[in-house]
């Protein structure tokens, strides 16, 4: 049998693996799902922000489980994806994404015209999509989470935001009251 079907026989196996793991751990709770966090209710903000700085998902363990199964790993990863649906439920997805979105997907359209006709107009549209897309990510420069959270405080007049204790929904919360009251003047 060559390689390239034992990959695609073990990569299969492994699939049904974790669809029956999610099954038996849905169904039957033969197998109890780790102690992890489960919603943006009560997982810390600093929790949040590392994870999506570094994209480690065994950061929602509740106890620090070092596990590196593929099991424990597959859980937490659905709940990652779980937490984040929950955040854009809650308060949407930034006008700054929805934009960069739309300039990267003209990026693409119009390269995808280049590509097929070869025309010189094509090529000047697909440039132009470029300085747009470029103009977009010169324009929105990443800010540090803390700086954020020394402006909600500040604008807040609250004293002290704990990021290990404030959860993701209470945290954006206090970030969507800053920036209503920063759009309307300062006014509540």
């Amino acid at each position: 049998m060559p390689l390239k079907e034992k990959l695609f026989q073990l990569l299969d196996r492994k699939s049904s693996r974790k669809k029956d793991f999610i099954f038996n751990a849905r169904r039957h709770k033969s197998i109890h799902p780790p102690k992890v966090y489960n919603s943006i209710d009560d997982l810390p903000v600093w929790f949040w922000w590392e994870i999506e700085r570094t994209g480690n998902v065994k950061l929602l363990s509740k106890k620090g489980s070092k596990s590196n199964k593929w099991k424990y790993l597959f859980y937490c990863s659905a709940v990652w994806d779980s937490m984040q649906d929950q955040h854009i439920a809650e308060f949407g997805i930034p006008s700054e994404y929805t934009d960069q979105s739309m300039a990267r997907a003209k990026v693409a359209i119009a390269k995808a015209k280049y590509i097929v006709s070869g025309d010189n107009w094509d090529l000047m549209m697909l440039d132009i999509a470029k300085t747009e897309l470029e103009d977009l990510r010169s324009n929105s420069k990443p800010v540090s989470n803390y700086k954020v959270k020394s402006r909600i405080e500040s604008v807040l007049n609250i004293q002290r935001i704990d990021p290990r204790k404030t959860t993701v929904i209470e945290y954006y919360s206090l970030l969507d009251q800053a920036q209503e009251i920063n759009r309307n003047g300062g006014r509540n």
